[in-house]
Formats: structure tokens, C-alpha cells, sequence
């Protein structure tokens, strides 16, 4: 609640806030969730958040991409404060693709215009546990100040011929 206390000062447009979290700690059902989306192998998690975008605030398709941008903001936030509480956290990126999505509906209730932004699994760190490792973009790579025309960034592509 305390990390949530402060996710919840993040800016939204017009103060919507068209997210919710939805925090889970059974541990069978965290289980359960986290297999879902792929991509938490190797992790034990004891408590998961499912991250809810809902499009109810707004009426306009140029809007489609708010409760989505304003979750990411709270998200930055929520996890930066469970940092300062001594928590972990592990982003797990949602694949939105519709076997998931219909999987993901079959256990937690979502509203029609309701929709998983992410997850993120909570706990505190094992003292004995290693962190991989990704480099991250040099800020020239991520910056261009004045530009008419964006830098060739082929470099920094991915091959997904693969």
C-alpha cells in the first residue's frame, strides 16, 4: 500500500488514472499467473501485481494509447517505491496476444474495457541470487538534440528473422 501511495501521485491525463493493480499473493495462483505471459522461468515469485489499463475515462480513439502510457508512469513509480522499501521487483512484459489475453481472463475477472498492461512479481531479493544482465543503450543512442532527420539506428535493431 505504501508503494501503491505513491504510484498513485504519478501524472495521468486529466487525473484519470485509468489503470488498476491487482495484487496477488497465493502462491499457487502467482504460479499460475506468472506462466502465463512466458518469460518468468527461474523466478520464484511470492507475490505478482497484474497491471489493469481500462479505456472507461475516455471517448475518443486518439485516446488508445493513455491507459497505457499513464499505467507505465504509475508502474515507474510503484517500482521505484518498493525499491526504498527493501522490496524487488522483475518486470514481466505482457506478450497481448489472444490466447494469453483469453487465458489471463479465465482466472481474474477483467472488464470489457479492461485489458493487462503488464505484470511485475514482488518479494525480497535472495541474498545469494544473481541478476542477468542486459546492457543497457548508450544515452547517444537514446537522445538527438535539434534533429530534422533521426540517426541511422540499425545497429540497435533487433533480428526478428529469427
Amino acid at each position: 500500500k505504501k508503494a501503491m501511495a505513491i504510484a498513485a501521485l504519478s501524472p495521468s491525463a486529466c487525473n484519470r488514472q485509468p489503470f488498476h493493480f491487482l495484487f496477488y499473493d497465493d502462491k499457487d495462483f502467482v504460479q499460475e499467473l506468472a506462466r502465463i505471459p512466458g518469460g518468468a522461468a527461474g523466478f520464484t515469485l511470492p507475490s505478482v501485481v497484474v497491471v489493469i489499463g481500462r479505456y472507461r475515462a475516455f471517448f475518443d480513439e486518439r485516446d488508445a494509447a493513455v491507459p497505457v502510457i499513464d499505467s507505465s508512469l504509475a508502474v515507474m513509480s510503484f517500482l521505484f517505491a518498493c525499491e526504498t522499501l527493501g522490496l524487488s521487483t522483475v518486470c514481466i512484459n505482457w506478450p497481448n496476444l489472444p490466447d494469453r489475453d483469453m487465458r489471463i481472463r479465465k482466472l481474474i475477472h477483467l472488464e470489457e474495457d479492461e485489458f493487462v498492461v503488464m505484470l511485475i512479481g514482488i518479494g525480497y531479493a535472495d541474498p545469494a541470487g544473481k541478476i542477468p544482465f542486459s546492457a543497457k543503450h548508450d544515452v547517444d543512442a537514446l537522445i538527438s538534440y535539434n534533429a530534422r532527420v533521426r540517426p541511422d539506428l540499425s545497429e540497435n535493431r533487433l533480428d526478428l528473422s529469427k
